[in-house]
């Protein structure tokens, strides 16, 4: 879910911005990582039950289509 509205980073290159967070997810145990993946789920308390929450901030740009190069 978003937390917030969207702010601007940089006007050129255009650069926008917003958080987005979740509350109510499950984590699995680490795969393919050979035997390093005992040493991941210890680490990190893995597999997890639902319940754990995490924060992101994304980043995104573009161009509009008067900026992009002729085909």
């Amino acid at each position: 879910m978003r937390s917030g509205g969207s702010r601007v980073v940089s006007q050129d290159p255009p650069v926008i911005a917003f958080d987005a967070y979740g509350t109510a997810f499950t984590v699995p145990g680490a795969t393919g990582c050979g035997p390093l993946g005992r040493l991941v789920d210890n680490r990190l308390g893995l597999p997890a039950a639902t319940g754990n929450a995490m924060r992101l901030s994304a980043y995104y740009t573009f161009r509009t289509y008067d900026q992009l190069p002729p085909r």
